[in-house]
């Protein structure tokens, strides 16, 4: 079973519009993809300015990465957040 975690930063007074953004891909992903379990995590660390996102997708279907990219391509992510990293683990 893969699991796929997306990472980003944003400011902490853009995260209630993120957090809205994130939510509703989020329903998307779960409908279009049935058993996908998602989990939305942050790390403040107060010496920053900024936070760290962590989207977690388990478990992680193949074409899940182009949908995401779709789904956030139409919200306003892109707008508040910075570059989006994706990675795909795997149990050994």
């Amino acid at each position: 079973m893969d699991i796929l975690y997306v990472y980003y930063r944003l400011l902490p007074a853009d995260a209630r519009r993120a957090r809205d953004a994130v939510r509703e891909l989020q329903s998307h992903v779960c409908r279009d993809f049935a058993g996908v379990r998602t989990r939305l995590m942050c790390k403040n660390d107060v010496a920053e300015r900024d936070v760290t996102w962590l989207e977690v997708y388990e478990p992680a279907p193949l074409g899940l990465e182009a949908h995401l990219a779709d789904l956030v391509a139409r919200t306003e992510l892109p707008a508040l957040a910075g570059a989006r990293r994706l990675e795909r683990f795997s149990e050994t």
